[in-house]
């Protein structure tokens, strides 16, 4: 919200800051590789040593790999269109409670 001389402007603009989604790439990136790497450098040891176990210990480290990329995919998945369905009601709140009177919005910028 910024003042101005004929009243106040209100611009509503959504969308994830790009640090927080170079983030969460890295996140998704980095909790991948840890898993892929702990299972393959482990599966040569488990052969070796735990020989009877080592095909489903190879197996669990494929199910973690899966459960961990999709709930890293799945949370701004979930949070992009809980907001994508939720901002025309804050808006349309916004326009009765403020009285807001809309004027042409600015290039770049959709009411």
């Amino acid at each position: 919200m910024k003042p101005q001389n004929s009243g106040s402007q209100l611009i509503i603009e959504g969308g994830t800051p790009l640090l927080i989604k170079v983030l969460w790439a890295l996140t998704f990136i980095g909790a991948s590789a840890f898993i892929v790497l702990f299972t393959w450098f482990t599966y040569p040891y488990n052969i070796s040593h735990n020989p009877e176990h080592a095909a489903s210990l190879y197996l669990a480290g494929i199910i973690w790999l899966n459960i961990v990329a999709g709930i890293v995919i799945l949370l701004p998945i979930t949070g992009w269109l809980l907001t994508r369905r939720h901002l025309p009601d804050m808006l349309e709140q916004l326009r009765q409670h403020a009285q807001l009177n809309e004027e042409r919005s600015l290039p770049g910028h959709s009411v």
